[in-house]
C-alpha cells in the first residue's frame, strides 16, 4: 500500500504561505476549537479553497512529529466512542470519586436552563474549553445538527418533561433562513407534545453584526424559508430580483434561487461567543441561590474527604 502523504510523527516541510498561515493559526488556538470557528478566524467570508487548505495544515501541523499544533485543541467529537468507565479496584473508586462531587444547582433555582447549539463539533469545542463555564454553572448543553431528528426531539422531550420548573434553552445558531426556523420549529414540536419550553435565541442575531463588525455574507438557494426570512429583515428587494442559478450543495445540480443572509454562527469571535454565553446564563439563574448551592457543595466535599480517606495513604498505589 502507498504511504499516505502525511504519516504520523514524521517532519515535514513547509511553504512561506504554511509557515504563515501556521502562525496566524497560533495566534489565537488558546482553547479547544472546531475546525469551522478556527477558520472564520482568519477568514471573513466562507471559500471552499480556503477552507481545504486550512483543513490540509491543520491535518499535517498535527501529524508532524514535531506538533505545530497541539493535538488536543482542535475538536472533532463527530465520532464519538463509546467507552465504559471502571476501576482497579473500591480504593482506587473512592479516591476517584470524591474529587468528582456536584451538587445538583437546579433544587433552588426558579427556572431550569439548558444550552442548544445548532452545530455538533461548536457544541463540542464550548464543552471542552479551558475557559468554559459550562461547568461552573452545570448547564446542559445539546446540539440539533440542523433541524433535529424526530428522535433527538423525543429523548430531550423525555428528559426535560421530568422538569418541574419552568424551562429555558439558550439557542445559538447560524443566520440564514434554516438556522433562523430551527429553534421556532423545536419550540413548535415541544408544544405538540405538551411541553412548554421558553426558547431565546442568544446569537447569531441581525443586531450582533453591526455589533461585532462581523461582515455581511449572502447566498443564492432555494430554501422555502427564504422569503418569510428576507421579509422578518427587511431585505424585500432581494424578492423582487430575477431567479438566479445556484449549484446545490447536496445535489450537485444546478438550481434556481435567490439571495439571502447566510452567515455562520461561527464568525462570531470565540472570546465574544464565551461572553455571550456567560452572561445569558447568568441572566437566567438566581445567583444568590447558586452562591448558596456552592457553598454547600465546599462543606459536603470537606465531609466525603474526611470520610473516603483511608489510613493507607493513596489508593491509587496499586501494587
Amino acid at each position: 500500500m502507498k504511504e499516505p502523504k502525511w504519516a504520523w510523527n514524521k517532519e515535514f516541510k513547509y511553504s512561506e504561505k504554511e509557515l504563515k498561515l501556521i502562525a496566524d493559526i497560533t495566534k489565537f488556538l488558546d482553547r479547544p476549537l472546531s475546525p469551522r470557528w478556527i477558520y472564520y478566524g482568519l477568514y471573513d467570508e466562507p471559500n471552499a479553497k480556503q477552507m481545504k487548505e486550512l483543513n490540509n495544515i491543520l491535518n499535517k501541523g498535527r501529524k508532524d512529529k514535531r506538533e505545530l499544533f497541539d493535538r488536543n485543541m482542535i475538536v472533532d467529537d463527530t465520532r464519538t466512542p463509546t467507552i465504559w468507565t471502571s476501576y482497579y479496584n473500591t480504593k482506587y473508586f473512592y479516591d476517584v470519586v470524591k474529587d468528582t462531587y456536584s451538587r445538583n444547582i437546579w433544587k433552588d433555582q426558579p427556572r431550569y436552563v439548558e444550552i442548544w447549539i445548532e452545530d455538533q463539533a461548536s457544541a463540542e469545542a464550548i464543552k471542552r474549553s479551558p475557559r468554559s463555564i459550562l461547568q461552573k454553572y452545570r448547564i446542559n448543553v445539546r446540539a440539533t445538527k440542523g433541524f433535529n431528528s424526530l428522535g433527538a426531539v423525543w429523548d430531550a422531550y423525555k428528559y426535560l418533561k421530568k422538569v418541574d420548573k419552568p424551562i429555558v434553552i439558550l439557542y445559538f445558531g447560524d443566520l440564514n433562513p434554516s438556522g433562523w426556523a430551527i429553534p421556532i420549529i423545536l419550540v413548535r414540536q415541544f408544544q405538540e407534545l405538551g411541553l412548554k419550553i421558553e426558547l431565546k435565541r442568544i446569537g447569531l442575531n441581525p443586531e450582533q453584526l453591526k455589533e461585532f463588525n462581523i461582515p455581511s455574507f449572502t447566498k443564492i438557494s432555494g430554501d422555502p424559508r427564504r422569503k418569510e426570512f428576507n421579509t422578518i429583515f427587511g431585505y424585500d428587494e432581494w424578492e423582487q430580483e430575477p431567479l438566479q442559478e445556484y449549484l446545490d450543495e447536496n445535489t450537485k445540480k444546478w438550481k434556481k434561487g435567490k439571495k439571502h443572509l447566510n452567515i455562520d454562527l461561527e464568525k462570531i469571535p470565540v472570546d465574544i461567543f464565551e461572553t455571550l454565553m456567560e452572561d445569558s446564563i447568568k441572566n437566567n439563574l438566581d445567583m444568590d441561590a447558586f452562591d448558596f448551592t456552592m457553598n454547600q457543595e465546599d462543606e459536603d466535599i470537606v465531609e466525603i474527604h474526611k470520610k473516603l480517606s483511608g489510613g493507607d495513604g493513596d489508593a491509587r498505589n496499586i501494587n
